[in-house]
């Protein structure tokens, strides 16, 4: 099934900015995998099961040099910073913040942006600590807030997809009525 931007957008829970940066640049370092748009009628389209093999593959580890975590591009950073309008997911807190791994990087060497959370510093180091203290932040919470932050982006994502269809719809017929105007 083959997707608009927008659609593909809200199935990833990125933004679009960030699906045209996977389109042009590969954000693991050493390989050069792109996500594979597809053009139809003037549109650039998505296929579901690219977006699905890409998202699986974004989560696969990421090449390291030896003695440091694997970076994280700059693209995914801001997105996933704008995901939470730039406030801390536990708190809002908007002082500052710092972007966190849902799962443990030295674990999973993961950095896609479906484990990537923006947190305080304050709850990044409670969670980081989470399983010493009982008041720190369990994994659970961290789980919760990444899944309600994508929530309310892809929400946010199908109400311009709905206005832009409108706003189509609304021109369509303007120009309909404009054509027999002057008939």
């Amino acid at each position: 099934m083959l997707l608009t931007k927008i659609e593909a957008a809200m199935k990833l829970g990125l933004s679009i900015e960030l699906l045209d940066y996977f389109t042009k640049k590969c954000p693991k370092q050493s390989e050069t995998r792109l996500l594979k748009p597809t053009k139809a009628d003037g549109q650039i389209f998505f296929d579901d099961g690219e977006l699905l093999s890409y998202q699986n593959w974004l989560s696969e580890p990421w090449q390291y040099t030896k003695g440091q975590r694997p970076a994280i591009p700059d693209a995914i950073k801001t997105d996933i910073k704008a995901g939470s309008h730039y406030g801390c997911a536990i708190c809002g807190y908007s002082d500052n913040g710092e972007v966190a791994h849902v799962e443990a990087v030295a674990e999973t060497l993961n950095n896609s942006p479906d484990n990537l959370i923006f947190l305080c510093p304050n709850h990044h180091t409670k969670y980081d600590l989470g399983y010493k203290p009982s008041s720190n932040i369990p994994l659970e919470v961290v789980r919760a807030a990444k899944l309600v932050k994508r929530s309310t982006r892809q929400r946010v994502l199908r109400h311009e997809a709905n206005a832009t269809k409108l706003l189509v719809a609304v021109t369509s017929l303007l120009k309909s009525l404009e054509q027999k105007l002057w008939s």
